[in-house]
């Protein structure tokens, strides 16, 4: 007996089979998160290098170049980029989907200590940071007119850093805006000369002076003390009493040949919002974080940092990718709404019988809710692509219902009763609604087998669309044929629709038995015809653009651009404020929002809602 036939004997195993589905795809939908595209670990390790004083030439040459000739032999990387800025160096490896990640970073590290004698030796140790993937998500805006940029910065050091670090998801962040305190040292060449010193002698008696180490230990009968020996400066004051030289009771001091007094620690970074001052926080999602969960969390710490905040001082997000992935989303689950609509009118306006559409009205949820139990079972997420594959699903899942409705009703018209009806009309397309389930299945699944980057990006659509048809395939065998014995009547008078219905489809009948007569007669040019759709259909696709993907509005325009090599960032942070009062007049523009560094800026432009 085959599955139709008992299910249609015994329509409560129907009901409950098709219960099981919904169950199923209801717990794997709160178990799902929502991304905008699927989780692709990207490994990469990135190698920064300081160089304090060196120019961006310098260290590209010196640095950079011996670095990414060592690391170009190793096997399984994928990209091999690097970028100079004045005093750093950054060498960034992208590896291929499918290697030993930890083993590759113990070559990177193998090969970095081999060349370290090829590097300058005044450099600082080359820093190895391996990052599976971060991508960015958000900026945080302080601002404060009555702070200096450092005083701001100094405050989100301290009481702003660890809360978003805390939040689940966040991976690296960068605080722009100003620089950290530090201890400048400011030498007097003349004086140096007249010392005979050089500015080498003051750096090491400044690193020799200024440690904090261990120094032995005091011990008694009974208990025993570690001692620390803490000579850190901590003042200007110190610092200018430093003793750099001493001969013979002659003494120099740091205040003999120069200065000390607090200050930046680097040529400052700046940051600025709609004309005002800001001190910037660059939020980026680690490999595991959930781009829109992870925004939400962050909105609500921004939300509880405003209640604390001292008295002047603001806090904005002002850019925010994940709002552009949930409008995505959110259109998408819209667009699963509206195909369910026009489904189920095509399906009213060609049967013309109320009780017949009530079958697939019932058949296409069930398949859209248990799809979203197969995402969840290959651990899978809810994105762009899987909730296309949905909205895909939705046309191919009502196939088989209507395929199945319309053997039986075929029968009925017949004048067979409707449980002989369903008997028979499934006995005879069992295995045409098997073919073609796996037909489908065939077509979509083995995308998800393949290893590359593009393959893996789509592997769960493939999948899910794979999942969805299987289903409704299950669901056709199952319910459809058990709710046909059950709710479709013997037709006995067809109404005016029905009536009207029929002599449309008899009229279009006989116009396409007149066509296909036609075509069979003039076979010649029905070839020409479909070679003329051939050729030209091949010329199109060899003259349209590709892509990986489609350009999409964001609303966001991004501006980088550059000043002349060796100018300092107040030079740039010139051009920067006429560039923004431009923007600004601009009414199209919400938001303007800047970061400046050395002969380096960045604008984003934040268009105004339509």
């Amino acid at each position: 007996m085959k599955i139709s036939e008992v299910c249609i004997y015994r329509p409560v195993l129907a009901t409950v089979l098709s219960l099981v589905v919904i169950l199923f795809g209801v717990l794997g939908f709160f178990h799902l998160d929502t991304r905008y595209f699927p989780k692709i670990e990207q490994h990469v390790i990135v190698i920064d290098t300081d160089y304090p004083g060196a120019s961006s030439q310098l260290i590209e040459k010196t640095v950079n170049s011996p670095i990414e000739d060592a690391m170009s032999i190793i096997s399984g990387i994928d990209s091999l980029t690097s970028s100079a800025t004045q005093g750093e160096g950054k060498v960034k490896i992208k590896f291929v989907t499918g290697v030993d990640f930890s083993e590759k970073a113990s070559e990177v590290r193998d090969k970095l200590s081999s060349i370290r004698s090829l590097l300058p030796e005044d450099i600082d140790a080359p820093a190895v940071k391996i990052s599976d993937n971060t991508d960015f998500l958000l900026n945080i805006a302080i601002t404060d007119a009555n702070l200096a940029p450092a005083q701001i910065r100094d405050y989100v050091e301290h009481y702003v850093k660890d809360k978003i670090q805390e939040i689940n998801g966040v991976g690296d962040i960068d605080i722009w805006g100003s620089s950290e305190y530090a201890m400048r040292i400011w030498l007097n060449a003349q004086k140096l000369a007249a010392y005979n010193l050089t500015v080498q002698d003051i750096r090491t008696a400044i690193e020799n002076s200024n440690v904090q180490s261990p120094a032995g230990e005091f011990k008694s009968l009974t208990m025993f003390f570690p001692i620390t020996e803490d000579t850190q400066l901590k003042s200007s004051k110190e610092f200018n009493q430093l003793i750099i030289f001493s001969k013979n009771g002659r003494i120099v001091r740091l205040k003999d040949v120069g200065r000390a007094e607090l200050g930046l620690q680097d040529d400052p970074f700046y940051a600025r919002i709609n004309g005002e001052t800001a001190v910037g926080i660059n939020v980026y999602l680690d490999a595991s974080g959930n781009p829109i969960d992870t925004s939400a969390a962050l909105h609500s710490v921004v939300q509880q940092l405003k209640n604390s905040l001292p008295s002047g001082m603001k806090i904005q997000i002002p850019q925010d990718m994940s709002r552009f992935f949930r409008a995505a989303v959110h259109e998408v689950y819209l667009s699963i709404f509206l195909a369910v609509l026009c489904v189920l009118f095509v399906i009213v306006l060609f049967l013309g019988d109320l009780r017949s559409v009530s079958i697939p009205v019932v058949t296409i949820p069930i398949c859209v809710i248990g799809a979203f139990g197969v995402i969840a079972a290959f651990n899978f997420s809810i994105n762009l692509l899987t909730l296309l594959a949905i909205v895909l699903s939705i046309g191919l899942v009502v196939d088989d219902a209507i395929v199945m409705l319309e053997n039986i009703y075929r029968h009925i018209e017949k004048g067979v009763q409707p449980f002989k009806a369903a008997l028979v009309g499934s006995n005879e397309i069992t295995f045409s609604i098997i073919a073609m389930s796996l037909t489908l299945i065939a077509v979509y699944a083995p995308i998800g087998f393949m290893q590359t980057r593009t393959a893996i990006l789509f592997r769960e659509f493939s999948f899910t669309l794979a999942g969805a048809v299987f289903i409704s395939g299950f669901v056709a065998l199952t319910l459809t044929p058990s709710m046909c014995a059950m709710m479709l009547k013997p037709v006995k008078k067809q109404n005016l629709y029905a009536k009207k219905l029929e002599q449309f489809f008899d009229v279009l009948r006989k116009r396409y038995g007149q066509l296909l007569t036609y075509c069979i007669h003039k076979r010649i040019i029905v070839l020409l015809i479909c070679l003329a759709i051939a050729t030209g259909g091949g010329f199109l696709f060899h003259s349209l653009p590709k892509d990986f993907m489609p350009k999409e509005d964001t609303g966001m325009i991004f501006g980088p651009y550059t000043t002349a090599t060796g100018s300092n960032s107040t030079y740039t942070l010139n051009f920067t404020k006429q560039l923004e009062g431009v923007c600004s007049a601009n009414s199209n523009i919400q938001t303007v929002y800047s970061f400046t560094w050395q002969n380096n800026s960045n604008l984003f432009l934040l268009l105004s809602p339509i």
